[in-house]
């Protein structure tokens, strides 16, 4: 039978391991979405750079807000990954 008592006590005390703390990493990711989203040249950076993968083009502000639809979740996963590649390999282009 199941020990509710004992397995609450046993998931605090791994709860450090469990539940990982990234609100250093929410931090930067935020003031890089800030900076680039800001940034008008951004996109000429973007396609200054060369990937193995095909890298969204967009118009308009990068900073606008628009709702999506669920079927699209995939797809914005997908440009979550191609983001952060060309975050990565930007670095130089970018002063933090």
């Amino acid at each position: 039978m199941l020990n509710r008592y004992k397995l609450m006590r046993e998931i605090e005390s791994l709860s450090d391991k469990l539940f990982v703390d990234f609100s250093e990493e929410r931090n930067i990711a935020q003031k890089v979405w800030e900076r680039i989203s800001s940034d008008a040249t951004f996109k000429y950076k973007v396609r200054s750079i060369s990937t193995p993968w095909t890298i969204p083009s967009w118009q308009g502000n990068l900073g606008d807000v628009f709702e999506v639809e669920k079927k699209l979740m995939i797809i914005s996963l997908y440009l979550l990954m191609v983001l952060k590649y060309i975050l990565i390999n930007i670095k130089e282009l970018l002063v933090i």
